[in-house]
């Protein structure tokens, strides 16, 4: 074994992986303790393990420490302001200088315009002009966006096996661009809420209470997290996973909103879409968000970190329940769909066919969270 230096690692035995059916934690596996330091070796000395360390690596510069989104508090803050001001500068411009130029040419456009100001009135509450529509869903394409970054950074940890000195930071990171997009959100509405009167039609009361659900996790879980446990696997897969599913499931609906579902074509395309989306939320935001959670709860239940335990239980049952009713939604839309024939219909029977679809295209890809946000839809006038 190599000299240890008790003045910033201690000995400890480590027991077996904590994670069920993966390897024991070597540096030649590719994970480390959870509880160690990021520069700390362990030597395998069957039966027992035995932490080893040589002298730790020289300290980094401040950019260095903020690169390597070093466990170290001023870093993490300051990580955590510098992605809410990014997305707080950048959605707005590059929605509204690049998104809507290039949505404005396009031959959809109107047809994009009005499904989404019916899918806005029905799931959200939030009921806009039509220029106001195009710009809300300019600003939503660069949010998704930002969560196909979010979930990008998190892929060479999970699915590569690349070097943790790297990938576990860049996970990190990933993990960082979710929270700081939602505390930028979080001040936006408040600033408009505050001292905006005329953007306060923005955000109604039950999409306040669909956000506070959806924000609790990243906004009271990634600074904890980076700071005590930032080379757990399944923390950067729960990362990767909820962006991810956010990301493709959201962009399959805008694509639907271009599409005319009059033509055969276009509905073969729907369907598909809408089946490929239910294959993404089923698997990342239902049977393996399950998993990954009790993980998670287990994980700490082992570890002793009481505090960490019971706000993992928390966020994960109020993601959990929002994420059951979008697999309850989107379930019962894609059947709907799949149903729906794309044959030609008799010329007496086309005006009504036509009308059922648009209806049915307007209901079945608005916001899943409408119905389940129905009974405080009272508050929306307030």
């Amino acid at each position: 074994p190599l000299p240890i230096d008790e003045s910033w690692v201690q000995s400890l035995e480590v027991g077996p992986s904590p994670w069920p059916g993966r390897a024991p934690q070597t540096r030649a596996s590719g994970y480390r303790s959870a509880i160690m330091p990021p520069h700390c070796e362990f030597a395998w000395r069957p039966p027992t393990f035995r932490v080893c360390s040589a002298v730790p690596p020289p300290p980094r510069d401040f950019v260095g420490s903020l690169l390597h989104c070093e466990p170290k508090i001023d870093t993490q803050l300051t990580l955590l302001a510098m992605q809410c001001l990014f997305w707080m500068i950048v959605i707005p411009v590059v929605g509204g200088s690049v998104i809507k130029p290039w949505l404005s040419r396009k031959a959809w456009r109107e047809n994009f315009i009005t499904r989404s100001q019916a899918s806005l009135s029905k799931g959200f509450f939030i009921d806009l002009d039509r220029a106001a529509t195009l710009e809300f869903m300019c600003g939503l394409l660069v949010i998704l966006a930002q969560h196909g970054v979010g979930a990008a950074l998190c892929v060479p940890a999970v699915l590569l096996g690349c070097d943790p000195t790297w990938s576990h930071p860049l996970a990190c990171h990933g993990a960082l661009c979710e929270a700081g997009y939602e505390l930028s959100d979080v001040l936006t509405r408040a600033y408009q809420l505050a001292a905006l009167p005329e953007k306060r039609s923005l955000s109604p009361p039950p999409l306040l209470v669909l956000l506070g659900v959806h924000h609790a996790m990243g906004l009271s879980m990634v600074v904890p997290m980076n700071l005590h446990y930032p080379s757990a696997p399944w923390y950067h897969e729960g990362a990767m996973l909820l962006q991810g599913a956010a990301a493709v499931a959201l962009l399959l609906q805008c694509y639907g909103f271009t599409l005319d579902i009059t033509r055969p074509s276009h509905l073969r395309q729907m369907q598909l879409s809408l089946a490929v989306g239910w294959v993404a939320l089923f698997y990342s935001r239902g049977l393996r968000y399950a998993q990954v959670a009790l993980e998670a709860v287990f994980f700490f239940e082992r570890e002793g970190a009481a505090g960490m335990r019971r706000g993992a239980l928390v966020a994960s049952a109020l993601m959990g329940a929002m994420n059951v009713l979008v697999l309850l939604e989107i379930t019962g839309k894609t059947l709907k769909f799949l149903r729906l024939s794309a044959k030609t219909p008799a010329p007496e029977d086309a005006p009504a066919h036509f009308e059922e679809l648009q209806d049915l295209a307007e209901d079945s890809l608005s916001a899943p969270a409408g119905p389940a946000l129905a009974p405080i839809r009272p508050l929306a006038a307030l």
